[in-house]
């Protein structure tokens, strides 16, 4: 395997969203923006039929004759900033999982089942992030259908897989799956997930499987710490972006003394492991600096990454003057380094849109930037 060249997730990875869309990774274009290389739909087949479907083994064959397929622009930008990309993580899991290394031909368009699994199965959450879509919240989802003549699908708080024509597919895949990812919505409010960890139990591989949880952390249900506990390790990786009035801004509901408590409430078992994973977007990247410090005091296990969608929230389009001063605050402090070459990757600016966003959102909920970001509105040059 050329790691230069291969990414694994076509071959051993699968990604499924709320809409039924199904793709390599996460970070994969999503359907709309898919043009060369577009992916299926779990309506269109069993999970068992599309893994080696026409779509995926022409997307393997791309990689085979060492094309850079656009969809997955995000990995080839970030590494061409300097930025270890989604890519290069993917293909380390085979350093953690030596039992898969060798079983895996990235010469051949077809493959067996992937022993990497990552779920959005449903939009259910109890937030309303402003960097989530209605497809990501069922808050904002009623939010949208009640303020306009937005009408949400069904089918994202619908099951994908257990109790569907896909349960066969996904039982039959278990004995190789190492690794599922469960995100949203949030994780520990769908039904399904939990549903779905109680069939990994029920059919005895629970021992054999890791988890990764992404969670907003309002919520630690002592019933999922008592099933998580039975899995081989658990990684619960807590997305908070900010601290404070700050936090609870950008996502709405967000209260950031309870997140700590919740976080204290995890057992420290030799089988979990806890992180802190804020998204670095136009909300709170002149405050990471202050906020990373307390993720740090609750475990040392915290870092961040970067928001591209929507683009208009991403640093990477804020325009120079702006940008100028990010370079100014975060310059010479190597822990920040990346930061600043995201910021530097792309040159497109949108920061009107930021503005129209913030204007938006602030007259729907009730809010006011200026109170909450007096020192960033200056920066950003906002006012209202």
């Amino acid at each position: 395997m050329d790691n230069d060249k291969i990414c694994m997730a076509p071959w051993a990875a699968i990604s499924t969203d709320v809409n039924g869309s199904i793709r390599p990774c996460c970070k994969f274009e999503q359907p709309h923006l898919q043009q060369e290389h577009k992916m299926p739909y779990m309506k269109d087949g069993t999970l068992e039929e599309l893994w080696n479907s026409d779509a995926l083994q022409k997307l393997r064959q791309a990689f085979i004759n060492n094309e850079k397929p656009n969809e997955c622009r995000q990995c080839w930008n970030e590494e061409k900033a300097g930025i270890s990309s989604y890519r290069q993580h993917l293909n380390s899991l085979f350093d953690k999982y030596e039992n898969q290394k060798d079983r895996y031909d990235f010469n051949s368009t077809q493959s067996i089942p992937p022993f990497y699994i990552d779920l959005k199965l449903t939009n259910v959450c109890n937030l309303k992030c402003r960097m989530c879509s209605p497809m990501a919240s069922s808050l904002i989802q009623k939010e949208m259908e009640k303020t306009s003549t937005f009408k949400g699908d069904d089918y994202w708080h619908s099951s994908k897989i257990v109790g569907t024509y896909n349960e066969e597919s996904f039982k039959k895949w278990l004995p190789n799956i190492d690794h599922i990812v469960f995100t949203g919505g949030e994780p520990f409010v769908g039904k399904e997930n939990k549903d779905l960890m109680q069939l990994i139990i029920d059919e005895g591989y629970a021992d054999k499987v890791d988890l990764h949880f992404n969670t907003n952390g309002m919520l630690m249900p002592q019933a999922i710490i008592n099933m998580v506990l039975q899995f081989r390790k658990v990684e619960m990786v807590f997305s908070v972006d900010d601290i404070g009035p700050r936090l609870n801004y950008h996502r709405h509901g967000a209260d950031w003394e309870l997140i700590k408590k919740n976080i204290a409430k995890v057992p420290q078992d030799k089988n979990i492991t806890i992180s802190i994973y804020a998204t670095v977007n136009n909300y709170n990247v002149w405050y990471i600096d202050e906020a990373m410090p307390e993720f740090k005091k609750l475990t040392p296990r915290s870092s961040y990454d970067f928001v591209y969608e929507p683009d208009f929230l991403s640093p990477r389009k804020l325009n120079k003057l702006i940008k100028s001063e990010l370079e100014d605050k975060y310059g010479g402090d190597p822990e920040h380094e990346k930061l600043l070459k995201y910021i530097r990757s792309d040159k497109e600016d949108l920061t009107t849109q930021f503005h129209k966003h913030i204007k938006e959102m602030d007259v729907l909920r009730g809010e006011d930037f200026n109170k909450i970001f007096p020192e960033w509105s200056e920066v950003v040059m906002y006012s209202e």
